[in-house]
């Protein structure tokens, strides 16, 4: 829901210009790129949110997921399993960017950046909360705090 005043906090004013649609009655449509990889799954998306005759849709533009191949530890490796999200989860992301939809000939970047932060393997969640705040940091768009 896009509400109608102007942040106060100073660090978000620039955001807050990029996303404002100027009308309190206009309804936007909001994208996240979501990252996920609290376990042995290196997961990334792309979701938008919108409104379609009142009714709240959500559509998604890009799904992928890489499994790391944990069967010869008969169960989930901590260090095996980072090693699979350093080695996927960029390949993922740049896959994503692509998928992401276009409005007058450029990509339209995402309103924030989604990340698992747990429960799961501490080294797993960093290893995709790091790669959120890059992306977070390089678009100027938020990571929401759970």
């Amino acid at each position: 829901m896009l509400l109608c005043r102007s942040p106060t906090n100073t660090a978000i004013q620039s955001q807050w210009a990029r996303l404002s649609t100027g009308s309190c009655s206009a309804r936007r449509r909001l994208m996240t790129l979501a990252i996920e990889t609290s376990c042995d799954d290196t997961s990334v998306a792309i979701v938008e949110k919108g409104v379609n005759n009142g009714s709240t849709v959500a559509r998604l533009h890009f799904h992928k997921k890489v499994t790391s191949n944990n069967t010869a530890f008969q169960g989930v490796h901590p260090l095996f399993t980072l090693k699979s999200h350093q080695e996927n989860l960029a390949t993922l992301v740049a896959e994503a960017i692509e998928h992401l939809p276009k409005h007058g000939g450029l990509r339209r970047l995402p309103d924030f950046v989604s990340v698992t932060r747990g429960p799961g393997m501490r080294s797993n969640l960093f290893c995709g909360l790091d790669t959120a705040k890059g992306l977070a940091v390089a678009w100027q768009v938020l990571v929401p705090k759970a």
